[in-house]
């Protein structure tokens, strides 16, 4: 075991194989060259296997399509004190990204990985993980931007992640195609799909268009909307996004030019009330949603089967959590149902991840207050942890 580290360690030192073989020929002891051509074997087995190499997280930009990625220490040493490092994952043409992740050991509450799902941290956050290890995180821009975040003492083993892509440049896609569909009078059941207005991002939408449309998966108890193009004339042309399957539910959000990024339903369907006037169109909007509960499961990788629109649920999550009210000036109130009683941990943090309480409970029905009276005022971070549930929410303290 000790010789297997060793080598790993010159491995590590010689990346470069022709500066290797270099140093090989440099060399007379014929013990030496032995030892070298051993390393230099053991290089190639772990830096070239699945075409795959090795990279340690730092400042930097990736373009493979797929790798491996470690923490500052890589495989052989622990990351470092007061780390404030960013790395962006963004291979030419991908349009689906996955980080799959293999080993975590971070210190909790201290220390922080942050998702992006994009090329910048002004990117949708996809979550923030400190003691309870991610699984597989998935971007549908085909990028993610990480950041990690140190505090000054204690330093543990990290984490190595695997990361795939597909897209142009990146293989073939061998997922099936996403059912795609335009912004027309209908009700819509698949649990995950591709929308547009009705130009299809082939031609602009219509004047005078006033469309109802609902997204409503038989089974689903929540469904993300996620939008990745949007031109709308403003003031004049816009949708109208309602909790629920008709237009006398909650009112989520209206946009007009200022282009939504994700609308969350927390009852598994929404429904989009497209409206635009009499004169000037534009190219519009195109959108991908998902959604999940018994009738639209996910696979044991977490990646959503996009095949069968409804198939069987092999793993469910809960929906949402409520968090109320929000903007809040004394105290906010978590709102959650379980499948089965299950450990959460709720943990409240600021913006730099800096953990400001943090409680575990036991239970199937979530309904806990948070203080956030002696707080400034600002943009925090409230997050749940469960064997089912891994979200993290902003709340504004006023």
């Amino acid at each position: 075991m000790l010789g297997f580290l060793k080598l790993s360690f010159v491995c590590l030192r010689h990346r470069n194989e022709t500066d290797f073989l270099l140093n090989l020929n440099k060399r007379q002891d014929t013990m030496k060259n032995v030892t070298l051509v051993l390393t230099l074997l053991a290089c190639l087995l772990q830096v070239h296997a699945n075409g795959q190499e090795a990279v340690a997280f730092g400042n930097q930009t990736l373009l493979q399509c797929v790798g491996t990625l470690h923490d500052s220490g890589l495989a052989t040493a622990n990351y470092s004190n007061n780390e404030d490092l960013l790395l962006v994952i963004a291979p030419e043409g991908a349009v689906d990204l996955t980080l799959d992740f293999t080993s975590w050991d971070v210190e909790e509450g201290y220390d922080f990985l942050y998702i992006y799902d994009g090329t910048t941290t002004e990117a949708p956050l996809l979550g923030t993980f400190s003691g309870v290890s991610p699984s597989t995180i998935r971007s549908t821009s085909g990028a993610f931007t990480l950041r990690f975040v140190t505090d000054a003492s204690v330093t543990l083993e990290g984490w190595t992640a695997n990361w795939s892509s597909f897209g142009r440049g990146c293989g073939e896609d061998t997922t099936p195609e996403m059912p795609t569909f335009s912004m027309t009078e209908q009700v819509i059941t698949e649990c995950v799909g591709k929308l547009y207005d009705s130009g299809m991002g082939l031609a602009n939408y219509g004047n005078e268009e006033d469309v109802i449309l609902t997204i409503a998966p038989p089974g689903a108890n929540g469904l993300t909307l996620d939008f990745t193009a949007w031109d709308m004339e403003a003031g004049y042309d816009g949708v109208f996004f309602y909790e629920g399957n008709s237009i006398d539910g909650e009112l989520l959000a209206v946009h007009s030019a200022i282009a939504p990024t994700q609308i969350v339903s927390k009852t598994g369907s929404i429904t989009l009330h497209f409206i635009s006037d009499i004169s000037v169109t534009r190219s519009g909007f195109e959108a991908t949603w998902t959604s999940y509960g018994r009738g639209c499961g996910l696979e044991p990788n977490n990646k959503l089967n996009l095949g069968t629109p409804v198939f069987e649920a092999l793993k469910e999550k809960p929906a949402l959590p409520t968090i109320q009210p929000n903007p809040a000036t004394d105290f906010v109130t978590i709102e959650a149902t379980l499948f089965e009683e299950e450990v959460v941990n709720i943990s409240l943090l600021d913006m730099n991840g800096r953990l400001l309480e943090e409680r575990q409970i036991a239970t199937l029905d979530i309904n806990e207050q948070l203080d956030v009276s002696a707080l400034p005022a600002g943009v925090y971070l409230v997050r749940l942890a469960s064997d089912s549930l891994n979200t993290t929410q902003k709340i504004v303290k006023q």
